[in-house]
């Protein structure tokens, strides 16, 4: 029995709103990439390289600053040449991730980097690293989001003067 107009509008209603949150929700990919955001701002504050590393495509880029490493085992070498250097710590916060297709979405997050002289926690900090974004490339592969291009690009930087 084929279904009245006005139920069939009904109906594709019902699926649209329903589909809508799926996007955003605990599963889609808009969250699958705010859980990249957070977990490079955790894994890379504690110098964990291959948490890191697992968080890229095998050919990414991240770009802070002037400096540039590509590929997946470069960023990871990255991380590793920190270790037992100054501890970070990466405060996210405004995270914009828009789908681009089913495979790529973009985005900016907001990060304010604090960083102290190597040693016993807790370590005196009296400013601020950076302000800056963190300006994103996502890509959907066999094993999930990861990321192929980061960049940060500052924004702002503490007063220096007297």
């Amino acid at each position: 029995m084929p279904v009245a107009r006005p139920l069939r509008i009904v109906l594709v209603g019902v699926i649209i709103l329903l589909a809508g949150p799926v996007a955003r929700g605990h599963d889609g990919p808009i969250a699958a990439c705010e859980t990249l955001v957070m977990n490079y701002a955790y894994h890379r504050d504690r110098a964990d390289a291959e948490a890191v590393g697992a968080l890229f495509t095998k050919d990414a880029t991240l770009t802070i600053g002037a400096d540039s490493w590509k590929g997946r085992d470069r960023i990871i070498e990255r991380v590793r040449q920190g270790i037992g250097g100054p501890v970070f710590r990466h405060l996210m916060s405004t995270i914009h991730i828009e789908l681009v297709d089913a495979r790529h979405a973009r985005g900016v997050s907001y990060a304010t980097v604090y960083s102290a002289p190597p040693g016993n926690l807790p370590r005196t900090q009296e400013k601020f690293l950076a302000i800056g974004e963190y300006h994103d490339n996502f890509v959907l592969t066999d094993a999930g989001w990861r990321i192929a291009q980061r960049e940060f690009k500052i924004v702002m930087v503490p007063d220096t003067g007297s």
